[in-house]
């Protein structure tokens, strides 16, 4: 019996050392927020194939002021994929093979890692597929950055009930961010980034029978009675207002469980020349009568402002109402 219980403690250390092996072999991934690299021959990244997969990636992001495309986007011939190369977090592989499939796999080569293998029988047919899977690629490689964006968001955040308007929610908030004002009714927080800008959140509410026909019109005109009366320019008589220079992009979601309204657009100062991008989610917040939003603005002159408002959408979408 003594020989039997030896043999299984055996096992367990044998096994417990394999399994601690196999995840020191899996190395961190490399790679910036947003960026992909695409591995491919050559040549074909230089004819239609590379075409349908650039115009994929460059496509602009919606309700940016200025024009930024999707995905940074850098290319390698499939020879030199080495080790190097293959941690990189986001891989699109691309190639001919005697079947056309689409293929997602998960933490191939390093961790956190996404890669999508795409292959046609011929070239005709693997254009085809990338251009069928087009929304479907960007989807696949977002998501996968903002997980990975909110799994870092757990260290130094503010603790919950930390701010009064959201003792009723769990969200992860970083120590980057500091107060502003902090009423029962009114948040705002901000973190200053290079070059004098500055990213801002605010968070507000009203009773919920005032949301009950919620549209694109309501969020944007609460949205501007919080700018006129709580966020002021530095000028007398300037506020923050709704650019309208672009129609604001509107839908309904869903987020842990909770039915809310994401707004995408544009923001300027009234009588001012300063401005930028917003993003806001509105939440149907039942358990506490209310509608609350989550407002995040970015003021980041001569400067991209995708990473920043991806920043903010990672950060909302951890919202938790209790």
């Amino acid at each position: 019996m003594k020989k039997v219980f030896v043999l299984i403690g055996i096992l367990i250390a044998f096994v417990s050392c394999n399994t601690g092996k196999n995840k020191l072999i899996l190395k961190s991934s490399t790679g910036r927020i947003n960026s992909v690299l695409v591995v491919i021959d050559n040549t074909d990244w230089d004819t239609e194939i590379g075409t349908a997969i650039k115009d994929i990636v460059k496509e602009p992001v919606k309700a940016l002021p200025q024009p930024e495309m999707q995905l940074r986007v850098s290319q390698i011939n499939p020879a030199n994929f080495s080790r190097l190369f293959q941690n990189n977090r986001n891989l699109l592989i691309i190639g001919i093979s005697k079947q056309n499939s689409f293929k997602v796999t998960k933490n191939k080569y390093a961790s956190p890692q996404t890669i999508i293998n795409i292959t046609g029988k011929n070239k005709t047919a693997l254009i085809k597929l990338i251009k069928e899977k087009k929304t479907q690629i960007l989807s696949i490689f977002k998501k996968s950055d903002l997980h990975l964006y909110q799994s870092k968001l757990h260290k130094n955040i503010w603790a919950e009930n930390h701010f009064k308007l959201l003792k009723n929610s769990r969200i992860n908030l970083p120590h980057k961010y500091l107060k502003v004002e902090d009423l029962s009714d009114f948040l705002w927080i901000r973190r200053y980034i290079p070059k004098d800008g500055a990213i801002n959140i605010l968070a507000y509410s009203i009773p919920l029978p005032k949301a009950e026909n919620l549209d694109l019109k309501s969020v944007l005109s609460l949205r501007d009675s919080i700018g006129k009366t709580r966020v002021p320019g530095q000028f007398k008589d300037t506020y923050m207002q709704t650019s309208k220079a672009l129609t604001p992009i509107f839908k309904s979601v869903i987020i842990n469980g909770t039915k809310a309204f994401e707004t995408r657009g544009l923001w300027e100062v009234k009588n001012d020349f300063m401005g930028g991008a917003f993003i806001n989610y509105s939440f149907i917040d039942s358990k506490n009568n209310r509608l609350l939003c989550l407002d995040g603005f970015v003021y980041a002159p001569n400067q991209n402002k995708r990473d920043y408002i991806f920043e903010l959408e990672a950060i909302f979408k951890t919202l938790k109402i209790e």
